[in-house]
């Protein structure tokens, strides 16, 4: 399962930057009030936001500053620490400043988090042997649907290896 947070840097039209913050978690490990908590701040389908600054600082934020929220129907303040498990904050917390080490402006005090959405993979695996083929021949099952990803990224990459594996099948 993950968790993901989108954290806009940037308020102007034409050039709204979105960074993708994914931290993956084991659900059995998680299993408390976190869910419902969500619910609650996002309740009406408003997206609960904290201003990075507030959640560095770890206080509720009061008014949106130079970064507009673009989530529609609205958004509700949230401190996401109060609904979030301490180590997805402390990871995240430790990430925005990693990330402002690298790339200057990151952890803009003005940025938006705004959370939470969940995913889960496939409850279903396609098998495959070492050749990456299901037991029906020329079918090659790979990332999310088959069972072999839980997300984007790590879909394309089992999508590449599939493919170096189906060059040396069929290119050798």
């Amino acid at each position: 399962m993950e968790l993901s947070l989108s954290l806009i840097t940037s308020s102007t039209t034409n050039n709204i930057s979105r960074f993708l913050i994914i931290i993956k978690f084991n659900p059995l490990y998680s299993i408390n009030s976190t869910v419902i908590k969500v619910l609650i701040a996002g309740n009406n389908y408003y997206a609960p936001i904290q201003l990075v600054g507030d959640f560095l600082e770890d206080s509720v934020s009061t008014k949106i500053g130079s970064v507009k929220p673009t989530y529609l129907p609205g958004y509700r303040f949230v401190k996401l620490s109060d609904i979030l498990p301490n180590y997805v904050t402390d990871t995240l917390k430790e990430a925005l400043i990693d990330f402002d080490h690298k790339i200057k402006g990151f952890e803009m005090a003005d940025a938006v988090l705004t959370g939470v959405e969940t995913r889960s993979s496939s409850p279903i695996r396609i098998l495959r042997n070492e050749e990456g083929m299901s037991n029906i021949k020329g079918i090659y099952p790979m990332g999310e649907g088959a069972g072999y990803a839980g997300g984007i990224m790590s879909s394309a990459v089992d999508g590449l290896k599939q493919v170096e594996r189906l060059i040396k099948v069929y290119c050798s």
